[in-house]
């Protein structure tokens, strides 16, 4: 538990290493002494002096960890791991009546959700730079899609479904709609492939619960489809929102807008949809980590790109294993009592977010 703080590096490093030995004992890669002996040997170097670097690191934060205390709160943080409530019945069973395109070919992609309740971000699901805003982002929205996506559902830009795990128990059906030209995955699971901004192709009045999550900045006219969502919600129908705000651009050239609190409560009420509840999530510090990680990332592809191709794959490894740890231990920062408080609803958070996650409900008609 103490060295988990290095682990995930140790393990990349180890598996680089093993990986390359592998190739040189299927005869892919000459072995030292025979041509390469120089760069087989760096390479050794390298990997061992980057398990020794993750080891220390370990030791000294399993030192400070068992000074402060804060043994099981540390291993919980370091997974991005954490407890929301029970789920009815095990991810292996499904809510009555509910049906997905190619459900039983469904995996976690960005999530792992746990039986017991539990959701750990995925390292290999979102970027080694976005780490900290994945957890701090999903830590905010889960709560909303466990208390409000339920019945009829509609998921809005759902790509590879990464909230299945987390409403499909609660589900009385799932419809998902998504873009045909999108970066994700979209063909396994959509129901529709469809242009969000135009018309959606559902029923007036035909869900209960609709789902957004990083969908409406890559709209380039977002209160059209938000009164879309308007007409198909039934009357008292919510859309679960999540959008970013301090925040690079991606997935260009469709990344038009970054909206305010002030911007989603007008558009919101343009729509016919009522704001129940609108949060930030992040504050400034988390804004500077992501900001660094995100540099840290660009700056070592960039370094990798250059390099020698025998040392490319462990370079890599290595310098987007530091920037995970370095994520993770402001992570463990941010979630300590007193500094939680200081920032939870402080100045730093208003002014300087992450992004929002918002509730908005469809209002009786007058």
């Amino acid at each position: 538990m103490p060295f988990h703080v290095g682990s995930d590096l140790i393990r990349e490093i180890d598996e680089a290493h093993r990986e390359r030995r592998g190739r040189v004992r299927d005869g892919h890669l000459p072995a030292a002494g025979q041509g390469d002996h120089a760069g087989a040997e760096g390479l050794d170097a390298l990997s061992e002096q980057g398990l020794k670097h993750g080891a220390l690191l370990g030791v000294a934060w399993a030192c400070l960890s068992r000074t402060w205390g804060q043994w099981r709160w540390i291993g919980r943080y370091f997974g991005h791991e954490k407890r929301i409530g029970p789920i009815s019945g095990s991810l292996n069973t499904v809510g009555k009546g509910v049906r997905m395109r190619n459900e039983n070919g469904w995996r976690p992609s960005k999530i792992d959700w746990q039986p017991d309740g539990s959701w750990r971000i995925r390292s290999t699901g979102v970027g080694a730079g976005s780490l900290l805003t994945a957890t701090l982002q999903q830590a905010a929205l889960i709560p909303l899609v466990r208390r409000h996506v339920r019945g009829d559902v509609a998921d809005i830009g759902a790509g590879e479904a990464p909230f299945y795990g987390g409403y499909r128990d609660q589900a009385l059906s799932i419809v998902c709609v998504d873009w045909g030209q999108s970066l994700h995955d979209v063909g396994r699971h959509s129901d529709h492939l469809a242009d969000l901004n135009v018309a959606l192709p559902l029923d007036s009045e035909s869900v209960d619960a609709a789902l957004m999550s990083s969908v409406l900045e890559h709209i380039a006219e977002p209160k059209r489809l938000l009164s879309e969502v308007a007409r198909v919600l039934r009357t008292g129908g919510a859309l679960v929102l999540e959008v970013p705000f301090l925040y690079w651009l991606h997935e260009e050239p469709h990344d038009y807008h970054r909206y305010t609190c002030h911007a989603l409560k007008h558009m919101a009420e343009q729509a016919g949809l009522e704001v129940e509840a609108l949060e930030a999530y992040g504050h400034a510090p988390a804004v500077l980590v992501d900001i660094q990680s995100k540099l840290a990332i660009t700056l070592i592809d960039g370094a990798v790109g250059r390099a020698p191709r025998r040392v490319r794959g462990v370079m890599r490894r290595v310098g987007h294993g530091v920037v995970r740890l370095y994520q993770r231990l402001a992570l463990a920062a941010f979630n300590l009592p007193w500094v939680r408080r200081a920032l939870q609803g402080s100045r730093l958070q208003a002014s300087f977010p992450l992004g929002y996650v918002a509730v908005l409900r469809r209002k009786a008609a007058a």
